[in-house]
This record gives structure tokens, C-alpha cells and sequence, in this order.
């Protein structure tokens, strides 16, 4: 009971600290649970074209990436929030299991790793 009243505030607190940005910047490899927290929330990234940005945002999409992190940063500000949410949706656990599941499918069964009779 704690732990899930505890899980609810920190989620609530961050749609309340998100909702007032107009983006996040990275300056820095920024870790994807950061970054991914603020696409969530309908936020776009501004980051350098760096290890944790180049994997998670889609440039022109839920960010911009650029060796100019000003110009990323201006070029953020125009992109739709609701886009940002949208394409947070392929994160979720049901996108990541149906990911797995697909992945198991095409490993041949004489392998033994998988067995595609269960």
C-alpha cells in the first residue's frame, strides 16, 4: 500500500513538474528513463546527437538532436507535445512484450532455445 501511494505521488509530481515545460535539454548522455519520463509527458527533448538521446527521442518528433544544442533547443519548441505522447506509447510494457514475443519467433526451433510447440 505505501510503496503504490508512493509510486502515484512521484508520477503525479512529474505530469505536475512536466506540464509547465516547453522542453527538456540534455546536454549530456542523459539517462533514457529521464528522457523518456518527459516524452511521456508530452514534453520534447532538445539534446546533442550523443549515447541516450540518439536512442530514444525521434528527431523532429518527440525532440531534436544537434551539435548545436541553441538550435535544438529553439527548434523543440515547435514541435507538438501530442506526438510526444503518442510515440511514448511504443514504450509502454505491452509494446515491449509484443517485441519480445516477436523476437522468439524467428529463432529457429532446432536451436533448442525456443520451443514453438507450447
Amino acid at each position: 500500500m505505501l510503496k503504490e501511494a508512493r509510486t502515484r505521488w512521484s508520477y503525479a509530481y512529474l505530469r505536475r513538474f512536466h506540464r509547465h515545460a516547453k522542453h527538456t535539454l540534455a546536454p549530456t548522455e542523459s539517462q533514457k528513463n529521464k528522457l523518456l519520463e518527459a516524452i511521456v509527458c508530452g514534453v520534447p527533448i532538445a539534446a546533442y546527437p550523443v549515447t541516450g538521446p540518439i536512442d530514444v527521442v525521434r528527431n523532429g518528433v518527440t525532440g531534436i538532436l544537434d551539435k548545436d544544442l541553441k538550435k535544438a533547443a529553439l527548434a523543440a519548441l515547435e514541435l507538438d507535445p501530442e506526438a510526444c505522447i503518442d510515440c511514448a506509447k511504443n514504450y509502454s510494457w505491452q509494446a515491449c512484450a509484443e517485441a519480445f514475443l516477436n523476437y522468439l519467433a524467428h529463432i529457429p526451433e532446432e536451436t533448442g532455445i525456443v520451443n514453438h510447440a507450447a
